[in-house]
């Protein structure tokens, strides 16, 4: 009996030393967690061009379209790519003055991109050779953007892909925006 007792005594004596642990907090290198790396691919052949019609309306939205294709004879897997699209393309752009031969390389604006943190997941995107997604970008301008009814104004445009594992720019390219009233019509440039 005795031998219980003391048996008794001994496990009440441990779960009461033994329920009290101090918690000390592991602190994160300059307190954010590390970001996955996606190192650079070796060998891949992908091209980026603007699909979509170059002629913008005023009013009804700035919507651009590019693909991206493979154009190589083997498939590559993009490990990085964003599930919300078009935060895979970051757009520049500069307005095209009249007598201008060619855009300034130092006067590209790149269009202001907010990613919400909320949507920055990602997933492996796997192209076969000659196939291609589709990303569709906005030009937020657009809509306020003042033309006169019987002028237009032009833009280059150029994209990249916003990604770390490779390094894919579009062609040059130029979009005219016009208003309303001259849609379907020859106009002057502004």
């Amino acid at each position: 009996m005795k031998t219980g007792y003391i048996t008794a005594a001994l496990m009440l004596a441990l779960l009461g030393t033994g329920c009290v642990r101090e918690v000390t907090e592991q602190p994160w290198g300059k307190g954010i967690a590390e970001l996955p790396e996606y190192p650079p691919l070796a060998d891949y052949k992908l091209s980026l061009n603007l699909i979509s019609k170059r002629e913008l309306i005023t009013g009804e939205g700035g919507r651009l379209m590019f693909a991206l294709k493979n154009i190589d004879n083997k498939p590559i897997r993009l490990v990085e790519w964003y599930v919300n699209e078009p935060y895979n393309v970051q757009v520049y752009c500069q307005p095209w003055f009249p007598g201008m031969n060619g855009p300034d390389p130092n006067m590209w604006i790149p269009i202001r991109m907010e990613i919400d943190p909320k949507q920055t997941g990602r997933f492996p995107l796997d192209l076969m050779p000659n196939n291609e997604v589709q990303i569709e970008k906005e030009l937020p301008f657009v809509d306020s953007l003042v033309v006169s009814s019987n002028g237009e104004r032009r833009y280059f445009i150029k994209a990249e892909l916003n990604l770390k594992s490779v390094k894919v720019e579009s062609p040059l390219a130029a979009v005219a925006i016009r208003s309303p009233e001259t849609k379907g019509k020859v106009v002057t440039v502004q």
